[in-house]
């Protein structure tokens, strides 16, 4: 006879059969082979599914029962469980909940209910951006002549709630100084969530200015010595820009490249990298075969001779000269040689010079003998040295005067030869001789000369002085230093002349934490002066270091609040100056119930902010402290007793 199964519980029993199907409340039927006993589970809810374990190579009862049937009978003769003792001891839980609630606010027990919230936004992954208006559209301005920066303004974004920011990062500030070219700025709202918004846009600064060209050469003229060209050179123009960029150079013509005859116009192209084009043209002219060319062609010569001596007189004089700039041979034709005797009265002189092809050159001069006693002219009205301002930014003055006259004493005619300059004519800045020269007819001459000098009293004229120089970014060491260069400025003077410079720093000098003053002094020949400064300034870009911050902390009070001490933080920075920007609470401060978010903000001379925030936590102490402790002690004892009582009888009743 078979052994009859043995029920363990409400879920399973046991058999020493083989595997069967066993039909569960919804008509599924499921197959395990134990190795040892049957072992049937029923697991879920009992009208759900029935799931059958076999343990054991022993066949199956031929008639296992159901699992919502009732299983009255046992193999040790013991009632079997059926769904009523379940629901006893759910009632018993039921009623040890009930005790403990009971127990508990019968001696004061507090019981804490622990919630959890989700935030309103998307649940699937991504928080929604911070809302930003106001943000500003591209920027595009001029750099100011001469400059290769400018500083640029603009209305900042905003976040639309304003008071739920809990923080904001800008790469650039209204009024901070942009260089050439395209900078892109970003503002960065993050709010109390860590939700964040962007705000970005372009600020782009364009060079206006050409370059500056300088030696750009002057039209020249050349003349043929080859056949048809000729091989020309010449000092090459350069320039500089504002930007200091490469400029790009383009060229009409080479160094060492053959000239036609005629006029050739030579022309640089120079562009910056705004694509500002400045030019320098210049012609190169190349003639044909040139006639001879004279030099040391003699002056007019005057000789004396006594009142009733000879009537002829000899005279010397050096004779002149002539080159061929094609390489021809020249002859010379002359009226008379140097020693030749020549009569009272004016004799004219001619030297020709003739080349092979038939181009003469020509050199004339007179020699005048006349009769005199020997007496000069004499001179009346003689100006003495003077001296003049220039006016403001001019480089010449008008200057008048009264003129010398001149008489001859035996009554000779005396002219005045073309004097040097006139009454009314412009005189530059420094020191000019006037020189006034009286011949008589006779040859004998007499001179005038004094000085008329220009003062300048204009400083000279400073161009490109540097606007003031900031360097952000910096992340290196500050005592280190940082290495800056710029465009040096220059400076032209009214009288034409070159200025001397005197600078305090050079362009790539190194630059440490702070401001410095940096000095150009141009000084003319007359001793003006003009003085040309900017500021670099090497901002600290680390925020301050905060000491004794305090942790958070919690107090307990009794009446509507309680003063709450601690020890004040502090700040210290390598640029060596903090200021605490703003405490929302002082030591000492009162504090009631709830969390209160006490902040201390410091800031350096750079603007760099460094924060040192904690809670502080109100808790509501009861009068009667020591009675709610005993009575929180033994209602924790009868919680348990009363667990202990209610495990006991499930056990028992269970078995």
């Amino acid at each position: 006879m078979a052994e009859q199964p043995r029920y363990k519980n409400d879920y399973t029993y046991v058999d020493n059969y083989y595997s069967q199907s066993i039909p569960s409340a919804s008509g599924d039927h499921k197959y395990y082979h134990p190795p040892q006993e049957n072992t049937y589970e029923y697991a879920g809810p009992p009208t759900v599914s029935q799931d059958v374990r076999m343990n054991n190579l022993n066949p199956p009862p031929p008639n296992p029962p159901p699992y919502d049937a009732a299983i009255r009978q046992a193999s040790n003769g013991r009632q079997a469980p059926d769904g009523r003792r379940s629901q006893r001891c759910w009632c018993y839980v039921c009623v040890f909940v009930v005790v403990l609630l009971v127990c508990g606010s019968a001696v004061g027990v507090t019981y804490i209910v622990l919630t959890t919230s989700r935030s309103s936004g998307s649940s699937g992954g991504s928080q929604p951006p911070v809302p930003i208006t106001s943000c500003p559209d591209p920027i595009r301005t001029e750099a100011p002549a001469q400059s290769n920066s400018t500083n640029v303004y603009w209305r900042e974004p905003m976040a639309r709630h304003p008071s739920n920011i809990s923080s904001l990062e800008r790469s650039h500030q209204p009024g901070d100084r942009f260089f050439i070219g395209s900078t892109y700025v970003t503002y960065t709202f993050t709010d109390k969530n860590g939700n964040t918004g962007i705000c970005s846009f372009d600020v782009t600064v364009v060079d206006v200015t050409p370059p500056e060209i300088t030696n750009c050469p002057l039209d020249q003229e050349y003349f043929i010595t080859g056949p048809n060209e000729e091989e020309i050179t010449w000092s090459e123009p350069t320039a500089s820009d504002n930007s200091g960029g490469i400029t790009h150079v383009t060229q009409s013509h080479g160094q060492e490249v053959l000239f036609p005859a005629g006029d050739t116009k030579v022309s640089y192209h120079f562009s910056d990298p705004s694509g500002n084009q400045a030019s320098c043209v210049f012609t190169i002219t190349v003639t044909g075969i040139r006639p001879p060319e004279i030099t040391d062609c003699p002056q007019d010569v005057v000789r004396t001779t006594p009142s009733g001596g000879s009537t002829s007189v000899i005279v010397w004089w050096a004779e002149p000269s002539a080159t061929n700039p094609s390489g021809e041979m020249l002859s010379l034709e002359r009226s008379h040689q140097p020693g030749d005797y020549f009569g009272i009265g004016e004799t004219t002189i001619t030297y020709t010079f003739t080349g092979d092809r038939g181009l003469q050159a020509v050199c004339e001069f007179n020699i005048n003998v006349v009769v005199t006693d020997g007496t000069p002219p004499v001179i009346s009205n003689c100006p003495a040295d003077t001296s003049h301002e220039a006016p403001v930014d001019g480089n010449v003055a008008i200057v008048w005067w009264t003129e010398p006259t001149a008489s001859s004493p035996s009554g000779a005619i005396v002219t005045l030869q073309e004097p040097s300059y006139r009454p009314g004519n412009n005189f530059e800045i420094g020191s000019t001789s006037v020189n006034y020269v009286f011949i008589d007819n006779i040859g004998l001459r007499v001179t005038c000369s004094f000085r008329i000098t220009v003062i300048d009293v204009t400083p000279p004229l400073v161009q490109r002085c540097p606007e003031d120089i900031r360097i952000d970014g910096f992340s290196g060491n500050i005592g280190d230093g940082v290495e800056v260069t710029w465009l040096e400025p220059t400076a032209t003077d009214n009288s034409g002349k070159p200025v001397t410079i005197d600078k305090s720093h050079h362009p790539g000098s190194t630059f440490i934490h702070g401001v410095t003053e940096v000095t150009y002094v141009f000084r003319d020949h007359g001793g003006e002066e003009s003085i040309c400064t900017f500021y670099i300034t090497v901002p600290d870009t680390s925020p301050p270091t905060i000491h004794q911050c305090p942790e958070d902390m919690t107090f307990q009070y009794q009446s509507y609040s309680s003063a709450v001490y601690w020890t004040r933080p502090y700040a210290t920075d390598s640029s060596g100056n903090v200021t605490l920007l703003h405490a929302s609470h002082t030591s000492g401060s009162y504090f009631s119930s709830g969390d209160t978010v006490v902040e201390y903000v410091f800031v350096d001379s750079d603007g760099n902010i460094a924060k040192c925030s904690f809670t502080v936590t109100g808790v509501y102490k009861s009068s009667s402290s020591s009675t709610t402790t005993t009575s929180s002690v033994s209602g924790t004892l009868v919680a348990f007793i009363c667990l202990v009582i209610i495990c006991y009888c499930c056990y028992k009743y269970k078995k």
